[in-house]
C-alpha cells in the first residue's frame, strides 16, 4: 500500500509529514503483516498508506498510537452513532460487567427486544445475533423454509454480510450463485422484468435500505413502492437490511422514512451500542419458524429452525444497546440530520466551487461525495465514481486531522458540532487543494 502513495508521488509535503508523524502505525502495520494476512483483519480498515492504530476515542474525536488526535467520520462504520465512549453508555457496560457478563437470558435482552419492536411494529416477533451477517443469513433461512423455495432475489452491488449465499467471491460453490436473481436498484423495470419471471420460485427478496456499494443511495419512493407492491401480491416475503440504516437514518430506519412496511428486516451495529450484535424482525409467517411446539414437561418441543449462538443477546451488548436506544430522541435525529446534511453541503460546495466533478449521495447522518460527473443512484451508475479520486482525498484529509473511511460512505455521529464542521471543512478544502497542486485534479 506504501506503493501507491509512492507511485503517485503523495509522499512529497503533508503525507511526507503525515508519515513522519505516524510511524507507531507504520511499525505496528508492519508487525501485523507477520500474523495477519495483509496485516489487516478488517477489509474497510485496510488503507493506503497503511491504517491507523488507535489508542484512544472520546466523543467525535480519536488518538492514533502516536497521540495524534482525528476527527472521526468512520465511527466502526456506522454503529457509535453517539461517538465514542458516551458517558451513559459507558456506565451501563460498566454496571453490567460488574453484575453479570453472559451465560443465560437476561431481562435486558426483553427490554431491547421491545424497543425494536416499538420502532419497527410491523414485525411479529425478533431474534438476537452476534452480527448483521448472521441477521441476513438466518432471516433468509426462515423465508425459504417459510415458503419452501430456494431463490432469492438481490441487486447488483448489495452488501448482505459475508455467509455464501449473498456473496458472489471466489470460494462460493457455483450451486449458490444459481440460486440468485439479480436486478437493478432503483430500476423499476429491471425488478419487474426479474421479479416477474422468477416470482414462482422466489423463496424472499431482500434489499438494502441504502446501497452501500453505491456510496449509500438511497430507494426512491417510487421503486420501493413499486417492490413493495410486487412481491405482496405475489406472496413473496419482502426483507429490507436495515443494519446499516435502522436506528441511525431514523428510528425505524428506512422503513420508517419511506412509510413502508416489509416482512421483515435485519438489524445489527447501532442495537449493540458498540458492541457486536444483530438482530432479525419479521412477520410470524417467517418467525414461526423459530418458534417451538408445545410440549408436556421436561419435553421442550421442536422448533424447525434452531436459534443458536454462544453470543446471542450477550448481556453486556444488550445493556449498551440500551443505553444507547434510550439517547436517540427525536432532538437527536434532527442533530444527526444536520451534521449529515452540513458535512454533505460542504463537499458539494467545495467541489463545485473548484469545478470538480461530483455527485452526492446518502441520507440524514450518512454522507458519500463521488469524482463522477453523472448523478449516482446504483451499482451501474456508481461505475463512474472514481475511487483513486476518493481514496487520495481521504489520506489527503489525515494530515488535517480528519479521519474518512476509505472510499466508504462516512458516518456523523451526534457529538459532532459547528467546530467539528468547520475543522472538516478545512480539512476537505486543503485536501481538494493539493490534489490539485499534483496533478490528481
Amino acid at each position: 500500500m506504501i506503493d501507491f502513495l509512492v507511485s503517485t508521488q503523495l509522499t512529497k509535503g503533508r503525507m511526507d509529514e503525515f508519515m513522519q508523524k505516524t510511524a507507531g502505525s507504520r511499525k505496528l502495520f508492519e508487525r501485523a503483516q507477520g500474523s495477519l494476512p495483509s496485516g489487516s483483519t478488517r477489509a474497510p480498515y485496510y488503507y493506503s498508506p497503511y491504517p491507523l492504530y488507535i489508542k484512544k476515542g472520546e466523543g467525535p474525536y480519536v488518538w492514533d498510537v502516536d497521540g495524534n488526535k482525528y476527527l472521526d467520520f468512520a465511527n466502526n462504520m456506522g454503529p457509535l452513532v453517539l461517538g465514542h465512549r458516551n458517558p451513559r453508555v459507558q456506565k451501563a457496560i460498566e454496571a453490567q460487567t460488574d453484575a453479570f457478563w453472559c451465560g443465560g437470558p437476561t431481562e435486558l435482552e426483553v427490554e431491547l427486544a421491545e424497543k425494536i419492536k416499538k420502532a419497527f411494529p410491523f414485525g411479529d416477533h425478533l431474534l438476537f445475533t452476534p452480527s448483521g451477517t448472521e441477521a441476513t443469513m438466518k432471516l433468509i433461512r426462515a423465508a425459504r423454509a417459510s415458503t419452501g423455495k430456494d431463490r432469492i432475489m438481490l441487486s447488483t452491488g448489495a452488501y448482505h454480510g459475508s455467509h455464501d449465499i449473498v456473496t458472489t467471491s471466489p470460494g462460493i460453490p457455483k450451486s449458490y450463485l444459481s440460486l440468485v436473481t439479480r436486478y437493478s436498484y432503483n430500476d423499476e423495470e429491471s425488478f419487474v422484468k426479474a421479479f416477474r419471471k422468477d416470482k414462482a420460485e422466489l423463496g424472499a427478496v431482500v434489499m438494502e435500505g441504502l446501497l452501500g456499494h453505491a456510496g449509500s443511495a438511497p430507494p426512491t419512493r417510487s421503486f420501493i413502492k413499486t417492490v413493495r407492491e410486487e412481491t405482496e401480491k405475489a406472496g413473496v416475503p419482502f426483507i429490507i437490511d436495515e443494519v446499516v440504516t435502522g436506528f441511525r437514518v431514523a428510528r425505524g430506519g428506512i422503513s420508517e422514512i419511506m412509510g413502508v412496511k416489509p416482512d421483515g428486516v435485519t438489524l445489527g451495529k447501532i442495537i449493540g451500542g458498540g458492541f457486536p450484535a444483530g438482530a432479525f424482525l419479521a412477520t410470524d409467517r417467517l418467525m414461526k419458524e423459530y418458534q417451538y411446539t408445545k410440549a408436556d414437561f421436561p419435553h421442550i418441543g421442536r422448533a424447525r429452525l434452531q436459534q443458536s449462538g454462544t453470543f446471542n443477546a450477550h448481556a453486556v451488548t444488550m445493556a449498551a444497546g440500551l443505553a444507547t436506544l434510550e439517547q436517540l430522541t427525536p432532538d437527536a435525529y434532527k442533530h444527526l440530520a444536520w451534521a449529515g446534511g452540513e458535512a454533505s453541503r460542504i463537499l458539494d460546495k467545495l467541489a463545485t466551487e473548484r469545478r470538480i466533478p461530483h455527485a452526492m449521495t446518502g441520507i440524514g447522518s450518512i454522507f458519500f461525495m463521488h469524482f463522477s460527473k453523472d448523478p449516482i443512484n446504483n451499482a451501474e451508475t456508481a461505475e463512474s465514481s472514481d475511487e483513486r479520486k476518493g481514496r487520495i482525498l481521504d489520506a489527503l484529509m489525515l494530515p488535517y486531522g480528519v479521519s474518512m473511511p476509505a472510499f466508504h460512505s462516512a458516518f456523523a455521529s451526534l457529538p459532532m458540532g459547528k467546530p467539528e464542521m468547520a475543522l472538516f471543512e478545512k480539512a476537505v478544502a486543503s485536501g481538494l487543494d493539493d490534489m490539485k497542486k499534483i496533478g490528481e485534479l
